[in-house]
């Protein structure tokens, strides 16, 4: 089971993409999807990107490919996909998409600009594909 965190004030259309993308993650990653962060609007962007989804271990390079592929197209969907532990790309996407969930708030160490270097990595990948 993941989390998916949609902010219900945002439009309808873009929710309906979100949860989209959402079960088609799901369909193809399995039990390694742990959490998709959607930001209020597609034209909203942290990390250059709108929506973060989080998978258990290591990212590898096919996850980036899985993850851009799911995306429905003219969506607007901008992933940023990042490993459970960058918790500071999770704090970001929280806070920014206005649902700090409880007992979150705070712990990121890192940089909400940096992230960890592995969650570099993964946007430089990303974007590259």
């Amino acid at each position: 089971m993941y989390a998916l965190a949609v902010n219900f004030s945002s439009p309808r259309e873009w929710r309906e993409a979100v949860s989209r993308f959402a079960e088609e993650l799901e369909s193809r990653l399995g039990p390694r999807l742990r959490m998709v962060v959607a930001l209020p609007s597609p034209g909203d962007s942290l990390y250059d990107s709108n929506v973060l989804v989080v998978l258990s271990g290591r990212v590898a390079p096919g996850d980036y490919r899985a993850v851009r592929e799911a995306a429905p197209e003219g969506s607007g969907i901008n992933p940023l996909v990042v490993p459970e532990g960058d918790e500071a790309a999770v704090e970001a996407f929280e806070l920014a998409g206005g649902f700090p969930f409880p007992g979150r708030s705070g712990r990121g160490s890192r940089s909400a600009r940096g992230g960890s270097e592995e969650g570099r990595r993964g946007r430089a990948e990303a974007s590259a594909g």
